[in-house]
């Protein structure tokens, strides 16, 4: 099936713009007029890597927290966190 750009767009729920972007640089495929060719653009954009890191379940997550606390305290508190790190 082919489409144009702007009801293609509207189909995926982005903007024309982005649309464009992505057929200037070849990730979405385009007949020789222009228009975006459907069923090999979704196949395209749903087996793209996703980028960056994956994001952590929120248990693993790592807060900043400041607080005070004794210098033997602060020690003891150091050593614990690498031994968590480490295991």
């Amino acid at each position: 099936m082919i489409e144009s750009k702007s009801r293609f767009a509207r189909r995926i729920g982005k903007s024309v713009w982005w649309v464009s972007v992505y057929c200037r640089r070849g990730i979405i495929p385009t007949n020789e007029r222009g228009f975006v060719m459907v069923d090999a653009a979704l196949k395209r954009l749903s087996s793209r890597r996703r980028r960056g890191r994956p994001s952590l379940p929120r248990a693993d997550l790592i807060v900043p927290v400041r607080v005070w606390v004794r210098r033997r305290q602060k020690r003891v508190i150091q050593e614990i966190a690498r031994e968590m790190r480490q295991g």
